[in-house]
């Protein structure tokens, strides 16, 4: 984008995945990293953003005219739908949270929201890598939890890990529109997630899943209770989900969205 804004380059398509002033950053990175952005739309020809939300922004923003914008949403290839079941009310549900051991996943907030329904039968699997994992485990240790929650570690089998468990779990600070959702989508299972981003364009509450306030321990418990204690619940909203990947997020539909803006810009030429 920065050898358009100089030179006679070719269309140069931007694809967004969250911005980096919408962060929780300070003052000075905010207005630094927005500056950038407003810079960067001059060397852009067509902006695409991957949820709603970073779609507004840009416009709230002025980083971009409306007529070189687009909408696509992130796509994930098809597999077939997994077969689930209504579950007994003493099984032991199986929640999964994929994601980074950062500051931006709080798995904080899932440790201790889970510490406050040990009484209740789960099991929480941990999957990836990063520079606060030994923090967790320290957290995990301290309420006495090495027994249920397992980390997992990096794995390349993620489709896998999801058809294998009940409940997937994201309880971020920021997000722009995540991957992993979809994939617990397209996985058949209902999705507990904290308010960020685009997660409100892939999660309905009470429909698919749970919205929770973030960096709320408490609204955390309780939603992941709700679901304990209600099979059927948990089982209808891992349909839903699976509904709303079919219809919204495969990745053939993402690929033709994406292939006519090629072909737009190809025309124009």
């Amino acid at each position: 984008r920065t050898l358009k804004i100089f030179t006679n380059l070719p269309p140069c398509i931007f694809t967004a995945h969250g911005w980096s002033f919408a962060a929780n950053v300070s003052p000075l990175r905010n207005f630094i990293y927005l500056s950038l952005e407003r810079i960067m739309s001059f060397g852009t020809s067509i902006l695409i953003t991957i949820c709603k939300s970073d779609y507004n922004l840009a416009l709230q923003n002025r980083l971009i005219t409306k007529k070189k914008i687009r909408l696509i949403h992130n796509g994930m290839p098809f597999l077939e739908e997994t077969k689930r079941e209504i579950k007994a009310i003493d099984y032991k549900y199986k929640l999964i949270s994929v994601a980074r051991f950062e500051n931006q996943k709080d798995h904080k907030t899932l440790v201790k929201a889970l510490s406050l329904i040990k009484n209740f039968s789960w099991e929480l699997f941990l999957v990836g890598d990063g520079p606060l994992k030994k923090e967790i485990e320290k957290l995990v240790k301290y309420y006495q939890m090495e027994d249920r929650i397992f980390f997992l570690g990096m794995r390349n089998d993620i489709s896998y890990l999801l058809n294998q468990s009940d409940i997937f779990i994201l309880s971020s600070l920021w997000e722009g529109f995540p991957r992993s959702i979809l994939e617990a989508l397209r996985a058949s299972m209902p999705v507990i997630t904290s308010r960020v981003g685009g997660v409100e364009e892939s999660v309905i509450n009470q429909y698919n899943g749970l919205i929770i306030p973030v960096k709320d321990e408490k609204c955390m418990s309780e939603g992941i209770k709700e679901l304990l204690i209600n099979p059927s619940k948990c089982f209808s909203f891992g349909i839903n989900g699976r509904k709303m990947y079919e219809e919204k997020f495969v990745f053939d539909l993402m690929a033709e969205k994406t292939s006519n803006i090629y072909l737009e810009l190809i025309q124009r030429q």
